[in-house]
């Protein structure tokens, strides 16, 4: 039988199996910390750059004067600048130093002489009694949140290495100076300073600068704006660690302790509020909400709002609104013509009202009126069918189920083009816009901006399209028009400020456009000393909706009155409550200017038979001189032929399908014998007699022939194909 080991030597094992113990985990130890530091942060997936943040910062949003517009919040409703390092007070970044890491331009990511203390501290006390977490480390807690664990605590270690690795010191500081919390949504020291001062971060001083580093470590425990006392407290504790860091000396310790009482007394949030939060009349918020969409893209949102347009024009509306009963609300759109800036707009008098006050009037579609009736005879004269002097036929109309009637249940007979534009006659502009075909009709809109409605919703609706039986919205319309006032150049509009203007599209030809500007011109604005412009006025069926548009060559002016319910008011005519209150907004934009003049260098002069307004024959016995289209045959007059010479034929090409080889095909024309004027799609082509060639790419393709003389026509319909 073995004799029993003594107490001592079995403690003497005891101690000896410990220390093996203590010894293997100090190895495991020493192997992790080697594989974290120099093997395990070459496999960490890292954001190409610290910029590449999901988490988008506030936006403010500035008008055209230079002047805060609003400011909007981040990522989930957060206040967050971020700024550069050298725009942040280098008091601020000392005492946060200071306070988070003081070796942090030292260590490669990980404090191993914080690690031993909190390990010791740990030992002895029970308890955790400081933190060894760096910078670098924090800066991995706010890429990557996880539940705190030891694991997670191996992870920050590994990560903060990576990032030491492929970021500089300065890189990383202002990471995480930009995501630090201070309180409730306020993430960074940008919104801190300008949150709990008033001012930038770079303009804070010393006094404010350790007040701010106290916040981060528990920011919502801290808040001065709510705990004054509390962190009187901690910004002791910031001006000690600065001292014992050797950054301070101690008299400035008590100064700044002594003051600390004024420093949070004269904490401004409200101040903030002013500065940062929504400020702008009620009447810009439809225009924020427009340019809201940008902020996730820029910090900055340069508008072209111009505050004085727009407070001229949200008076205008609301003065007159104030004078009618039984109408609700009102729309206006200001667009510089030049660059398409849409200077001013206005989607509710009230944004407020319950319960579409939220509701942008502007940009939602609404019926119409007769407001697109321009664009109709527009078509016309761009295809030579019409000139101003034209007569148009004002009686009943019947096509197939459809009756437009005149607003006022009256017939003129025969009229000029301009006298039907100017007294919005419908049945002329419905029987031209037959003629012309309602698909070119609906082209013609679509060219000019205006596409509120697909193509089968129009071809349901048919010709009632041009008096308001579809929708538009206020925006789109008034760029239509901004078109109209530069010459026939249509662009798109934009709220935002852009160094150049963008490539037009020119549609029509420039004779076309300053016709219809000049039949826009003829009658005055019913309304005391009205402003001389181009201006159109639309009214919907059943008064739901009175507009008015005009231009001048510097801007162009939409309004629109109603009811968003769509209720009906007999007041609502665009004439009687649209017109006051454009014809005020203009007045305001051109205080020192008048349009007298008309440019004439784009005419020629034609002569047209005085009885129909079309181009004269040799028939017409009654002649005028007239402004024409330059290189454009105007329609012959068919009225005054007593006798008729014998028909134009088409006798090549025939309606077939042609073969060919190449992208273009050379096809052979020919007509019997005579001079016509050749249409291709619908467009004057050229004029020519006999025969004669051409080349022409692969397409479908209509050719129609028109005599000088009588007004004749053939056609066909031909398609080259590749073969």
């Amino acid at each position: 039988m073995l004799p029993k080991r003594s107490s001592s030597c079995a403690k003497l094992l005891c101690v000896k199996k410990y220390l093996r113990c203590f010894a293997l985990g100090v190895g495991i130890a020493g192997i992790c910390v080697w594989l974290a530091y120099w093997v395990a942060p070459y496999g960490v997936a890292l954001p190409a750059t610290l910029e590449a943040d999901s988490h988008y910062p506030s936006c403010r949003v500035w008008d055209a004067d230079g002047n805060v517009l609003t400011t909007l919040r981040g990522h989930d409703y957060e206040w967050r600048f971020p700024v550069a390092l050298d725009a942040i007070s280098p008091d601020l970044i000392q005492a946060i130093i200071a306070t988070e890491d003081q070796r942090f331009y030292s260590h490669h990511g990980v404090d191993y002489c914080a690690l031993l203390r909190a390990g010791r501290d740990l030992i002895f006390s029970g308890r955790i009694v400081s933190g060894a977490s760096t910078i670098t480390m924090q800066c991995v807690r706010l890429m990557f949140p996880e539940k705190r664990s030891f694991t997670y605590k191996l992870k920050q270690l590994i990560w903060a290495r990576a990032l030491e690795m492929r970021y500089s010191k300065n890189e990383i500081l202002t990471y995480y100076l930009n995501h630090l919390l201070f309180g409730g949504k306020i993430v960074g020291v940008e919104a801190a300073a300008q949150y709990y001062f008033g001012k930038s971060a770079r303009e804070l001083n010393f006094a404010e600068s350790t007040l701010l580093a106290g916040i981060p470590q528990r920011p919502n425990f801290w808040r001065p704006d709510r705990f004054p006392e509390r962190i009187h407290k901690r910004q002791k504790f910031v001006l000690e660690m600065m001292y014992a860091n050797g950054a301070i000396d101690a008299a400035t310790v008590q100064k700044n302790l002594a003051n600390s009482h004024l420093l949070t007394d004269a904490l401004d949030t409200a101040f903030f509020r002013a500065k940062l939060q929504s400020v702008f009349p009620f009447s810009s918020q439809h225009y924020v909400n427009r340019v809201a969409i940008f902020s996730v893209d820029s910090p900055t949102i340069q508008t072209v709002l111009n505050p004085k347009i727009q407070n001229a024009l949200a008076s205008a509306l609301q003065t007159r609104l104030s004078l009618l009963r039984g109408v609700n609300d009102a729309a206006g759109v200001v667009i510089e013509n030049a660059t398409g800036n849409v200077s001013a707009m206005v989607g509710s008098v009230d944004f407020d009202a319950e319960p579409m006050g939220q509701v942008n009037a502007a940009t939602s579609p609404r019926s119409s009126g007769s407001v697109l009736k321009p664009f109709v005879y527009l078509l016309g004269l761009d295809e030579g069918q019409i000139v101003p002097q034209t007569i148009l036929k004002d009686e009943a109309l019947v096509l197939k189920d459809y009756r437009p009637e005149n607003y006022d249940l009256t017939y003129r007979g025969n009229v000029t083009a301009t006298d039907a534009i100017a007294h919005s006659l419908n049945t002329p502009v419905v029987r031209l816009a037959h003629e012309l075909g309602l698909r070119r009709v609906l082209n013609t809109l679509a060219r000019v901006g205006i596409r509120e409605f697909s193509d089968s919703d129009a071809q349901r609706i048919g010709l009632s399209v041009v008096l308001g039986g579809a929708e538009v919205s206020l925006l789109n319309l008034t760029n239509a028009y901004a078109g109209l006032a530069r010459g026939g150049k249509f662009f798109p509009y934009t709220f935002l400020f852009r160094p150049r203007i963008p490539l037009a599209d020119t549609p029509f030809h420039p004779g076309a456009v300053a016709l219809l500007t000049a039949m826009l011109r003829s009658e005055k604005m019913p309304c005391a000393n009205p402003f001389p412009c181009a201006w159109k006025t639309g009214t919907s069926s059943g008064n739901r909706d009175a507009w008015c548009v005009a231009y001048t060559p510097d801007y162009t002016v939409g309004v629109w009155f109603g009811n968003k319910s769509g209720r009906g008011d007999p007041r609502l005519v665009g004439g009687l409550v649209a017109v006051p209150a454009l014809n005020s907004v203009m007045q305001f934009l051109h205080p020192y200017s008048q349009w007298n003049t008309v440019d004439t260098g784009i005419f020629e002069n034609i002569t047209i038979c005085a009885e129909s307004g079309l181009g004269a024959t040799g028939f017409c016995t009654r002649k005028q001189v007239v402004s024409g289209i330059p290189g454009l045959p105007l329609k012959s007059c068919p009225i005054c032929a007593q006798k008729r010479t014998s028909l134009g034929k088409i006798r090549t090409p025939e309606s077939a399908v042609y073969f060919t080889t190449d992208p273009e095909l050379t096809l052979s024309f020919s007509t019997t014998q005579g001079t016509f004027d050749y249409y291709l799609n619908g467009r004057y082509w050229r004029s020519a007699s006999s025969s004669f060639v051409e080349k022409l790419p692969c397409g479908t393709y209509r050719l129609q022939l028109r005599s000088r003389v009588d007004n004749t026509c053939d056609e066909v319909i031909f398609e080259v194909r590749r073969r």
